[in-house]
């Protein structure tokens, strides 16, 4: 019995790490688009949403699918974008 617990419980601190890893690069993305408007480069919501999609890991493909069949890209924004990544990644 414990050990099967501990292997919840290491499961669960994997998936959480995973979460927080998630969050960490998709904050550190936002930062660097800033810093670049604030040097004057004007980047569009579709750019960043567009390569944001891209460069999502290979296990998430079946989400980004679903996020570019079920939305216009082009005219989504970073916010859409996360609320949309959240709802279908908590389905999982």
């Amino acid at each position: 019995m414990p050990k099967q617990l501990r292997k919840r419980e290491e499961k669960a601190k994997k998936t959480k790490l995973q979460s927080l890893y998630r969050k960490y690069e998709s904050i550190y993305h936002v930062i660097l688009v800033n810093k670049m408007i604030v040097y004057g480069e004007k980047i569009l919501n579709n750019k960043v949403v567009d390569n944001i999609l891209r460069t999502t890991s290979i296990k998430f493909d079946h989400v980004v699918a679903t996020i570019i069949e079920s939305h216009n890209i082009n005219i989504m924004t970073l916010t859409e974008l996360q609320g949309s990544t959240k709802s279908h990644v908590s389905r999982i």
